[in-house]
């Protein structure tokens, strides 16, 4: 029996269409900026996001000036309020609420973390963070006759998004450094184990010197039992 795809295989742009907030500051624990739009962020993805779309910028952001994705730069990201602060003023809010006596958006590290320790667990492929990440992703089609683009408004929505391209890819690795601070990272070539060069120099180093350790340790025993051979 003759097996037909149902399907059509394509490809796709990601455009980007967020806000990146301006005069972003600190205060107390949280992290602030005017100038954005009160719609909803984060798991309570907004519930407007098409008309959020509509009135967009024209043009997306260019994610290639950033120097590391964006769903990389999360997973990895610090839970201390300046690091919070530089990712916000990078990329925008992930998790945010309205003040609405000031009328500006605030974040606070405890409204992100639960979001950054599902990425966390999806990136080791744990089948429920990552059903879970897959559930209602909020993104626009626009088909013309340059392709087809995968337009984005909400942070959250393409951090997810581009995890899940590149999970299904199988490119989303763990660093085999138990002590990295930035684990979570993209394969570039196959059966990398190590995010970086630093990373795989000090695990060759520590085992080189835990190798010498044992091999230390053994040298008493082996003259102990020399010493009690017949002459």
């Amino acid at each position: 029996m003759e097996v037909v795809n149902s399907y059509y295989a394509t490809t796709a742009r990601i455009r980007y269409y967020g806000q990146i907030p301006t005069a972003v500051r600190k205060s107390g624990d949280e992290v602030r900026a005017k100038g954005v739009k009160s719609y909803r962020f984060g798991e309570d993805v907004l519930s407007d996001w098409e008309n959020a779309l509509e009135s967009a910028p024209s043009q997306p952001i260019d994610l290639s000036r950033r120097k590391e994705p964006a769903h990389e730069a999360f997973a990895n990201l610090a839970l201390d309020l300046n690091s919070l602060h530089a990712f916000t003023k990078l990329w925008g809010f992930i998790a945010a609420n309205a003040d609405a006596e000031t009328g500006e958006i605030f974040t606070q590290i405890k409204q992100i973390a639960p979001m950054q320790r599902l990425l966390q667990r999806a990136w080791t492929g744990d089948a429920g963070a990552i059903k879970a990440i897959a559930k209602d992703v909020k993104v626009r089609l626009d088909v013309s006759a340059q392709g087809i683009d995968i337009a984005v408004v909400e942070l959250w929505n393409l951090v997810r998004l581009l995890f899940l391209r590149d999970y299904w890819d199988g490119r989303t690795k763990v660093c085999a450094n138990p002590d990295c601070s930035s684990r979570y990272f993209l394969e570039q070539r196959k059966g990398q184990q190590y995010c970086s060069h630093k990373c795989a120099v000090l695990m060759n180093v520590r085992r080189f010197r835990q190798r010498q350790t044992t091999a230390q340790r053994s040298k008493p025993t082996q003259q102990n039992s020399r010493k009690g051979e017949p002459k």
